[in-house]
């Protein structure tokens, strides 16, 4: 039982589940960076992974995946903001 001012495990789902826009969406754009996390992070985790799961897996790629619905088709102009806004100020050739 959640505490006054607290919520429940399945109140927090419901509002994380439910959309915030209820109109439906008719495209969805899909943009991905690479690499979500840094290389020698990436090494820690292959590690860790070999260590846990099998020394056979010997390479990781991470990445990070945005999908954007649209009602309709939006500009180059905006599209040149959205792509701004997702990529990394210091790698923005890894979003694709």
């Amino acid at each position: 039982m959640a505490s006054a001012g607290e919520i429940t495990a399945a109140e927090f789902l419901q509002v994380v589940a439910s959309p915030v826009d209820q109109k439906p969406t008719t495209e969805v754009i899909h943009f991905f960076r690479v690499p979500l996390i840094h290389e020698s992070a990436t090494s820690e985790l292959l590690k860790s992974v070999q260590a846990k799961i099998s020394n056979q897996i010997i390479a990781l790629q991470t990445e990070q995946y945005f999908n954007i619905g649209v009602q309709s088709e939006i500009s180059n102009d905006k599209l040149s903001v959205l792509r701004w806004l997702l990529q990394e100020t210091y790698e923005p050739e890894n979003l694709n």
